[in-house]
């Protein structure tokens, strides 16, 4: 390959540094073409003159300066070669190079052939030497820029491809960091999703969690059996208002025997004037006790005997109090009373006495009466007042309002034990209980209210003078009876105690 190919292919291959190494030489060859024309001139001219010894003149000479120019250009070719005319064998090979058929070459570093002579015989022209050396100097400059060229190709091949090497793994990791990027996201997609879905499951199961709670606190309300209360407080409360009924009963008595001793000084006139008002109060006694226990009354009323009218509206207090106490509700309707009665027997039956007494605690919290009329009952204690006796006098305590608040006081104390007994006691079934005259004397639940010594199971009693407690746990004995506890004995009043009659 020659030096001008060599260096056009490299000025191809290589960048902008090795083309420019390219315009060097093409200068360089340019320089060569006119140092040679310069040579072949000098030579022709030394050539003109005949030698000594010599028949050939000028026009002897073989060719002209044309083809001179053609024979060194074609010298100059890489795979060309020449034998200097003038020159030894032995000294162009000595001098320049190697002996290639009879021409002195030298051989370049890429493997092409570099001619050293032009047919131009140093050694009869100084100049010609001189001339010679400058061209020796320019090859030897091409011969180092070549290897220089050939270096800088070798390192820019070795960038190129180092550089192919990293554009490669760099697009290797722009592709890795692209399929990343897609996995990451959709992978993010993926645990959006899920958490979303669990976001969800999450709102479900709080939603059930809340649900469960609130269905567990319902179910509490109804299976608590925690008291507020004991079954000792309901009795200090229920003998304590046997004590308030026993008061009122000795008050309304006193004040009967008053108004009786001041009849006996009223004259004829005024007695009948009230006598109207007795016989209406008499019919009400009548109905409520019967005509043979009122016409006793009347003869124990001749004789000043206090017993039975004390013991009687003893009784009234405590049928009272005992009304306010046991139902669910006050109220004039006796059927919704016995249906609400009714609902809560059969739940205590069936499902037990927890159960049933949550549920009437939750119906009386929503039923109880903020106030109960006592207007039927003072006027039924006013009938039987009337009736023993009793007038209003122009002096004196004012016993029809005084009878009035106690009667106030009393119920109230009985809503208080009606409160403690529905919403304080859900463990057991509390209930107050009295007698009438239906009844007969048992040792187990009643007491002798005068302890008169005669009291024997079986005896006829006339009235009940304090309420009785009784616990109701829910068990049932052999007979699926249900078994009650007697916590208090009512109080009751045998006929015996009154005597034979």
């Amino acid at each position: 390959m020659s030096f001008v190919t060599s260096l056009s292919k490299g000025a191809k291959e290589s960048g902008p540094a090795v083309q420019d190494h390219a315009r060097d030489s093409e200068a360089s060859r340019d320089l060569r073409d006119i140092l040679c024309i310069h040579l072949l001139q000098a030579d022709a001219a030394r050539r003109s003159q005949p030698k000594e010894g010599s028949s050939m003149g000028p026009v002897g000479a073989k060719g002209n300066a044309s083809d001179k120019v053609k024979e060194a250009r074609t010298a100059m070719q890489p795979t060309a070669s020449r034998t200097t005319k003038g020159t030894t064998k032995a000294e162009s090979t000595r001098r320049y190079g190697i002996e290639v058929e009879g021409r002195t070459t030298k051989t370049r570093a890429n493997g092409g052939v570099i001619p050293v002579e032009t047919g131009l015989d140093t050694d009869r022209n100084p100049h010609t030497g001189r001339s010679q050396g400058r061209v020796e100097r320019v090859y030897q400059d091409h011969h180092r820029k070549d290897a220089e060229i050939a270096y800088l190709q070798k390192q820019l091949d070795a960038a190129l491809e180092n550089g192919s090497k990293w554009e490669q793994h760099a697009r290797d990791l722009e592709q890795r960091l692209k399929s990343g990027e897609q996995v990451a996201q959709t992978k993010a997609q993926d645990f959006k999703s899920q958490l979303s879905t669990m976001e969800r499951q999450l709102e479900d199961k709080n939603r059930t969690l809340n649900d469960r709670i609130e269905e567990l606190q319902s179910a509490q309300v109804f299976m608590t059996t925690a008291d507020q209360y004991s079954t000792v407080d309901v009795t200090r409360m229920v003998e304590q208002l046997n004590e308030d009924i026993y008061q009122c009963a000795a008050f309304m008595v006193d004040a009967v025997l008053d108004a009786r001793n001041a009849r006996r000084q009223m004259d004829d006139q005024m007695e009948a004037a009230v006598a109207e008002a007795r016989q209406e109060a008499r019919s009400a006694t009548v109905k409520q006790w019967g005509e043979r226990l009122t016409n006793y009354l009347e003869v124990d009323l001749t004789r000043d005997e206090t017993v039975l009218v004390e013991c009687l509206v003893q009784h009234m207090l405590v049928e009272w109090c005992h009304s306010v106490i046991s139902p669910l509700l006050i109220s004039e309707s006796r059927s919704m009373n016995q249906t609400l009665t009714h609902v809560w027997k059969g739940i205590r039956n069936s499902k037990g006495p927890a159960v049933a007494n949550n549920w009437r605690a939750l119906a009386f919290s929503q039923l109880k009466a903020t106030e109960i009329d006592t207007k039927p009952m003072v006027n039924a204690i006013g009938f039987f007042m009337i009736f023993c006796g009793w007038r209003k006098l122009a002096e004196g305590v004012d016993v029809p309002t005084k009878v009035k608040e106690k009667l106030r006081e009393m119920t109230e104390k009985a809503q208080r034990i009606k409160e403690m007994v529905f919403e304080g006691v859900l463990s057991t079934d509390i209930q107050t209980i009295y007698y009438s005259s239906k009844d007969q004397y048992d040792p187990a639940t009643m007491l002798d209210a005068h302890d008169t010594g005669k009291a024997e199971a079986g005896k006829s009693i006339i009235c009940s003078t304090s309420l009785g407690v009784v616990a109701d746990t829910g068990r049932r004995d052999r007979t699926t009876q249900r078994t009650k506890t007697v916590i208090l004995k009512s109080s009751v009043l045998l006929v015996s105690t009154l005597g034979s009659n």
